[in-house]
């Protein structure tokens, strides 16, 4: 019988109180939500809906550094699993057909890495909500931080120019544009993102996250 290294490296049990079983319990996410979140659907200039589904603290905030640091890559099915949850429960359209696009790591960054983790989430929820998935849709041009690393007063310099379309997916611009990212901070990220794809030709562009900063 085989052994996942995964179970000797990160256990199941929860992130935050380490109760056994899984990464996210659902006591955990209890918490973080618990009084009512009530930042799910932001505006943002340039992105019509914007919908960040958890606060980026408690259990969200380890499995999405789990993931991004640590490369347990086992945790995106579980991250994506209360994600999709968290979706359905929502009073939001999404639209039914759709090309979910997660938002790229420069080459250097995700070799180094392996793994885009925008990615990684971004392909299951696409998959259980029948949109279309296509991760190099945008590329990143320049190797900026992410902002999640950066101090408070950094973030507020916009990645400009850092992001531009893959030609041979122009195609799918006619379709809605639903960009994918982790962490929502600023918002520069999306926003440079959104520019470039209106640029290119598309019309409808939402936002989705899994978690937002305080």
């Amino acid at each position: 019988m085989m052994v996942n290294i995964l179970d000797f490296i990160f256990p199941k049990k929860c992130l935050e109180c380490k109760k056994p079983g899984c990464y996210l319990c659902e006591d955990c996410l209890n918490k973080i939500l618990s009084p009512y979140y009530n930042q799910n659907v932001l505006k943002n200039s340039e992105i019509k809906n914007l919908v960040c589904l958890f606060p980026y603290k408690g259990v969200i905030r380890r499995a999405i550094l789990a993931l991004k640091y640590k490369f347990a890559s086992d945790i995106a099915l579980e991250l994506s699993t209360v994600s999709l949850r968290k979706i359905k429960s929502l009073k939001v359209k999404f639209p039914k057909k759709a090309v979910l696009v997660p938002i790229p790591l420069h080459p250097k960054r995700q070799n180094w890495r392996g793994f885009n983790q925008s990615g990684m989430v971004g392909k299951k929820i696409a998959q259980r909500m029948g949109w279309y998935f296509i991760p190099d849709l945008l590329q990143k041009t320049v190797n900026t931080k992410s902002q999640t690393e950066l101090k408070r007063e950094e973030r507020i310099i916009s990645p400009k120019e850092s992001f531009q379309v893959n030609i041979k997916y122009k195609k799918a611009l006619k379709y809605p544009i639903i960009l994918f990212d982790d962490v929502y901070t600023t918002g520069s990220t999306l926003t440079e993102a959104t520019k470039e794809l209106r640029k290119e030709g598309a019309r409808q562009i939402l936002g989705l996250t899994i978690a937002k900063t305080s």
